[in-house]
């Protein structure tokens, strides 16, 4: 009985913004990964405190742009990967940064932690996302959050059965007729 609860509640047309109020059109396709946001703009987040500014680098996530030389140069590089917890939807301070700020106190070790969460990533999107950066990246370390209360929902839906309408991710081809 909950495999067909967990069935038909991830076909139900849920459109996933999570708790970005931006623009409407801040999300785009991309072959590999699914979707990203689009590159170079700034989405608002908030929280208890109330509205701040959530700025997307120029490949789509939210993260400072990436210094190229300054990755590949690193003593060790971490992809993670995950969804609205990477993102770290309505929060100021993705948990991908306090790992940062460790590694930061260990002057010894140059360590680039890279935060590729989304909100409603499923492990397809993720895949994607380390076949299209993982070979300029060359991480030493990929780490999958994996959350139980969603993931298991969200990695029944085909990445090709997701499609971006005015800016919002929405995963029922029979909402796309109307």
């Amino acid at each position: 009985m909950l495999f067909i609860f967990v069935i038909l509640f991830s076909k139900t047309g849920i459109i996933l913004k999570g708790h970005q109020s931006s623009h409407s059109s801040s999300l785009r396709e991309d072959p590999v990964i699914g979707y990203t946001y689009i590159p170079n703009t700034k989405i608002s987040g908030e929280d208890l405190k109330g509205e701040f500014p959530i700025f997307i680098n120029k490949l789509g996530f939210r993260e400072p742009d990436f210094n190229e030389y300054a990755v590949k140069s690193a003593n060790k590089r971490v992809m993670i990967l995950g969804d609205s917890f990477t993102f770290a939807s309505g929060v100021r301070e993705p948990f991908t940064d306090i790992i940062k700020s460790l590694f930061k106190k260990d002057i010894h070790k140059s360590v680039a932690v890279l935060n590729f969460g989304l909100p409603g990533f499923s492990t397809h999107n993720q895949i994607g996302v380390v076949k299209k950066y993982g070979y300029d990246i060359k991480p030493e370390i990929i780490v999958l959050a994996f959350y139980l209360g969603n993931d298991f929902r969200e990695n029944l839906v085909p990445i090709n059965d997701t499609k971006i309408i005015n800016g919002y991710l929405v995963n029922n081809t029979v909402a796309w007729a109307g």
